[in-house]
């Protein structure tokens, strides 16, 4: 019930990651260790474990569209071999859950290829993001490789929904599209639209 002694814990890491590394596995519940390894682990044992995360598909929710992370190399290959290796894995299942999955698998070969540069590739890759009529994992992406190709017009139709929310992209798009974002008529699309949008996502998530 209590934390064990921080000493304790300190010398017991480097053991745990060797373990860890040598079974190149991750435990059937990784969250509550990866909390242990964020309060504890040095600067290269945290690093280590991401890439553990990614490389299994445990970190397919938080790196979609996260274009600062994946600017290193190793998180993006990680990243891209976790999101096959869960589509393999999902390719027989069926249902609300094995689609939620699949699309955001999808959203993290996107994001991927968006920091690789390969814009082309990350627009084909968001067609199979859609989890619903209102919820697609890769929209944001999407308009991020049209910004990239120079494409505003296709770009600004995806951005409306996310304009007024806090996301990776957000202050590359206030920089890419400059006065338009403070364009009374453009605001009150963005209201209009992130309105509709949150409405509708509740709808399909049941939560409504």
């Amino acid at each position: 019930l209590r934390e064990a002694p921080r000493d304790s814990i300190l010398a017991l890491m480097p053991l745990l990651d060797a373990q860890l590394a040598r079974a190149d596995f991750v435990p059937g519940n990784p969250w509550n260790l990866r909390a242990v390894v964020e309060r504890n682990g040095d600067s290269a044992m945290l690093h280590r474990w991401s890439l553990r995360m990614a490389r299994v598909g445990l970190r397919s929710m938080d790196l979609v569209g996260r274009q600062e992370d994946l600017r290193d190399p190793e998180l993006r290959d990680s990243a891209e071999a976790g999101a096959r290796l869960m589509l393999a894995r999902i390719a027989p299942i069926r249902g609300p859950t094995a689609q939620r999955t699949r699309a955001y698998s999808y959203s993290i070969l996107a994001s991927v290829a968006l920091a690789r540069g390969d814009y082309r590739r990350a627009i084909a890759l968001t067609d199979s993001t859609r989890v619903g009529r209102c919820i697609w994992a890769g929209e944001a992406t999407r308009a991020l490789a049209f910004l990239a190709l120079g494409d505003t017009a296709s770009a600004e139709r995806h951005l409306l929904p996310y304009a007024k929310a806090e996301w990776s992209g957000a202050d590359t798009v206030r920089r890419l599209l400059g006065a338009r974002v403070r364009d009374p008529h453009w605001l009150t699309a963005v209201d209009s639209t992130f309105r509709e949008r949150n409405a509708c996502r509740a709808k399909e998530q049941g939560l409504d």
